[in-house]
């Protein structure tokens, strides 16, 4: 495809792909042996070759390698050092200081029943086993064992409480505070940064001196803001996604997706082109059946349906069921043995250690029976810590406010607002929705309403993820994609092509030449508008109709009817028999089960053997 006055070159070899946008300065290559990718005027170079993968962007200075033994990922502006390789990760933020995760350092293991966790310098150990906890701090001399039943614990300058039944832990000690969820993970305010853990599902979000770090470290998720640049990673699947200076980097590297858009290119390339879609490293499936969205995370256990009404998510392992269906919600974690019912009067109570939280109507009421730290003042809960700010859970909202790092965190109206002041970030979770804001580099990525919405404000991309469905569209070249109630819609509006997978149904049309092909229930339907073919592979048979000659040919369930209308011909082999009708000459031949029956309506004639 070659358009002169834009210098768009684009050839499908037996080798391979060459693109070329001349003005843009853009040359994609898909040879024998790797991809090269250049964009000449963002200075951006990304080669799959033999051995890895390299990738840079050299205005921004980011250099990324996979080579044999490792990942090595290089910021150089703002000096962070990331490597991944045969023995651990190392992390290296050269202002900051270094986090490693090697022999020597930190380790943390989420293993299948347990949560180990060793800082060995400081001698930290912390264990989440099948009957209790273990977490030793060797250095205060303090060990904490719990098995049986409930503590709760006033030592130092701190208070813990521990709900073992539960698994709640939430600690105020010295100048932080820590709330854990066993089975769930940790929460901690300490010094000037966020740490919140969840450990079974391995996330880990730092909010640490001006970068927010959030980890999924079972799914191999690592999102980074830092200084102006987005970095989001899935180690395992090997996805890339960088929001940085003004492009986005989407990569699946194992199912052969790659998603680039950067200054005004959009590469995306669906290599298998499905309906299902198999990341095969982590075992990822996610299918588009029917009506209802089937997620499959194979290695991990986890199975998340939308189905009709109701939304099912089962994490195999863990033991967790939250069922969201028709009026109430139920969610169980069994290895925890919690309970948590919103149907009529939508109460949770923990009654060992005297917990007791009702959510009624609009307000939530938390007692602590035996430890009188929150108060209750008409519906609201005000905490103070003096040293580290102040955290305010008053009427329906959460304001938590560090006064020194100028981060406010707000949870109000049912939204959370976190605000990074001196990097202009501001992440909002309002009204069922995640808005994310880089003001600088003006970039809006919003989860509003079940659904992703990535804007590119410059560019004019628009990427949407709405109500169980993906809407990508490029505004200038008129390109929409939309995966939408259960359905794939790929529209090119110049080029007049439609693709759509709707309802378990495929539809293909492109509009010049008149053709439709349907995947529609269970069956495929392809017709020629032109020529008047209609062929149609429905339930378990197959029709194939020619609407100018009148013919029509089934074969369907165990039998084959052919059908001529113009001459009034029908002849049928089903199931066991045999039936031949010509209308206009009266004749009628059956092949019954066990009997033969011929008749002649002209002559009345009618023959019947038995068996």
């Amino acid at each position: 495809m070659k358009l002169q006055d834009a210098g768009i070159i684009l050839k499908l070899q037996d080798t391979g792909i060459i693109m070329e946008l001349q003005d843009a300065g853009i040359i994609m290559k898909l040879q024998d042996t790797g991809i090269i990718m250049e964009l000449q005027d963002a200075g951006i170079i990304m080669k799959l070759q033999d051995t890895g993968i390299i990738m840079e962007l050299q205005d921004a200075g980011i250099i990324m390698k996979l080579q044999d033994a490792g990942i090595i990922m290089k910021l150089q502006d703002t000096g962070i050092i990331m490597e991944l390789q045969d023995a651990g990760i190392i992390m290296k933020l050269q202002d900051a200081g270094i986090m490693k995760l090697q022999d020597a350092g930190i380790i943390m293991e989420l293993q299948d029943a347990g949560i180990i966790m060793k800082l060995q310098d400081a001698g930290i150990i912390m264990k989440l086993q099948d009957t209790g906890i273990i977490m030793e701090l060797q250095d205060a001399g303090i060990i904490m064992k719990l098995q049986d039943a409930g503590i709760m614990k006033l030592q130092d300058a701190g208070i813990i409480m521990e709900l073992q039944d539960a698994g709640i832990i939430m600690k105020l000690r010295d100048a932080g505070i820590i709330m854990k969820l066993q089975d769930a993970g940790i929460m901690k305010l300490q010094d000037a940064g966020i740490i919140m853990e969840l450990q079974d599902a391995g996330i880990i979000m730092k909010l640490r001196d001006a970068g927010i770090i959030m980890k999924l470290q079972d799914t191999g998720i690592i999102m980074k803001l830092r200084d102006a640049g987005i970095i989001m990673k899935l180690q395992d699947t090997g996805i890339i996604m960088k929001l940085q200076d003004a492009g986005i980097i989407m990569k699946l590297r194992d199912a052969g997706i790659i998603m680039k858009l950067r200054d005004a290119g959009i590469i995306m390339k669906l290599r298998d082109a499905g309906i299902i879609m198999k990341l095969q490293d982590t075992g990822i499936i996610m299918k588009l059946q029917d009506a209802g969205i089937i997620m499959k995370l194979q290695d991990a256990g986890i199975i998340m349906k939308l189905q009709d009404a109701g939304i099912i998510m089962k994490l195999q392992d863990a033991g967790i069921i939250m069922k969201l269906q028709d009026a109430g919600i139920i969610m169980k974690l069994q290895d925890s043995g919690i309970i948590m019912k919103l149907q009529d009067a939508g109460i949770m109570k923990l009654q060992d250690a005297g917990i007791i939280m009702k959510l009624q109507d609009a307000g939530i009421i938390m007692k602590l029976q035996d430890a009188g730290i929150m108060k209750l003042q008409d519906a609201g809960i005000i905490m103070k810590l003096q040293d580290a700010g102040i955290m305010k859970l008053q009427d329906t909202g959460i304001i938590m406010e560090l006064q020194d790092a100028g981060i406010i965190m707000k949870l109000r109206d049912a939204g959370i607002i976190m605000k990074l002041q001196d990097a202009g970030i501001i992440m909002k979770l309002r009204d069922a929705g995640i808005i994310m804001k880089l003001q600088d580099a003006g970039i809006i990525m919003k989860l509003r309403d079940a659904g992703i919405i990535m804007k590119l404000q410059g560019a004019g991309i628009i990427m949407k993820l709405q109500d169980a469905g993906i809407i990508m569209k490029l505004q200038g070249a008129g390109i929409i994609m939309k995966l939408q109630d259960a359905g794939i819609i790929m529209k090119l509006r110049d080029a007049g092509i439609i693709m759509k997978l709707q309802d378990a149904g495929i539809i293909m049309k492109l509009r010049d030449a008149g053709i439709i092909m349907k995947l529609q229930g269970a069956g495929i339907i392809m017709k020629l508008q032109d020529t008047g073919i209609i062929m149609k592979l429905q339930d378990a048979g197959i029709i194939m109709k020619l609407q100018d000659t009148g013919i029509t040919m089934e074969l369907q369930d165990a039998g084959i009817t052919m059908e001529l209308q113009g001459a009034g011909i029908t002849m049928k082999l089903q199931d066991a028999g045999i039936i031949m009708k010509l209308e206009d000459a009266g004749i009628i031949m059956k092949l019954e089960d066990a009997g033969i029956t011929m008749e002649l309506q002209a002559y009345r004639l009618y023959t019947q053997f038995y068996s």
